[in-house]
């Protein structure tokens, strides 16, 4: 990249067909990109430098996430976000190139002037198409686990239908079966609380064992988001004390639970987070 050049025109002439238009979008995991690739407006994940340049892991990187991507590429479902391609440019971290969407359901939610501020009839059909698009991607074999369902990875369409979105952490699962795998640096106050190593004086004694059953309990907290109408209010953030026991969701997450009042949905969506 010369000086002068910033990363997305260095990666214009990298990419072949590709032209970044403008940030929409910032996340944990890198930033978002409105683009033309081949004709078409699409929307470019680009990952943070960091995540895959660290610690000289890099081959190691590369190989495991492009053997995940030989398989989500596949992923064909109304209510999943479509993945056109990934690519790899010499030197950068991978680009993510999916269809464009109208906005995610979290700033949906911010922006809403609506009381509450999202009619039960969309609510539902929110929710529905989410629950589709988990049943779709959990009736796989190998069935894949999305491991960061939030509302920001829950993107709308310009008629309100919902796709499930931001497959940069799912992971492909042996079908039937759980997993040890590495914590996902995500949104913490969606995340089941299996996801997290087993510790003891904050010390890590194994990794954490889970699988599709935490995309359930962050479908719970999406719920809870919509229908309270902000995003979940967690206490505290780390769901196992020093002691390494774990604290109970209900207790976390109580201001949340009261404020959901008498909804109709309300024993559905707290339900999956036990007793």
């Amino acid at each position: 990249m010369s000086s002068g050049e910033s990363e997305e025109e260095s990666l214009d002439s990298h990419v072949k067909g590709l032209v970044f238009e403008k940030q929409i979008g910032k996340g944990s995991y890198g930033k978002v990109y409105k683009a033309v690739w081949n004709g078409s407006e699409v929307a470019d994940k680009m990952f943070n430098h960091s995540v895959f340049f660290q610690n000289g892991m890099i081959d190691q990187y590369m190989g495991e996430f492009q053997r995940e991507w030989d398989v989500l590429k596949l992923l064909n479902h109304a209510n999943v976000v479509k993945l056109h391609t990934v690519v790899f440019p010499k030197g950068y971290s991978p680009i993510i190139i999916t269809e464009l969407l109208h906005c995610d359901l979290e700033r949906y939610i911010k922006k809403s002037n609506s009381s509450p501020k999202i009619p039960n009839m969309n609510l539902i059909c929110i929710a529905l198409d989410v629950i589709q698009g988990l049943q779709y991607m959990h009736s796989l074999d190998p069935l894949v686990v999305h491991r960061d369902l939030a509302t920001k990875n829950i993107l709308l369409t310009v008629n309100g239908m919902a796709k499930i979105a931001d497959m940069g952490v799912a992971k492909v699962f042996a079908a039937g079966c759980e997993m040890y795998a590495t914590r996902v640096p995500g949104t913490p106050v969606y995340a089941a609380p299996e996801t997290y190593p087993v510790m003891r004086q904050f010390e890590v004694i194994s990794d954490a064992k889970y699988g599709p059953k935490v995309d359930v309990f962050s479908f719970g907290a999406v719920l809870l988001a919509m229908i309270v109408g902000h995003e979940p209010v967690v206490w505290p953030i780390t769901p196992i004390t020093k002691d390494g026991e774990m604290i109970k969701e209900h207790d976390r997450r109580k201001t949340d639970i009261l404020e959901m009042g008498d909804h109709f949905l309300k024993e559905f969506g707290v339900k999956v987070f036990g007793e």
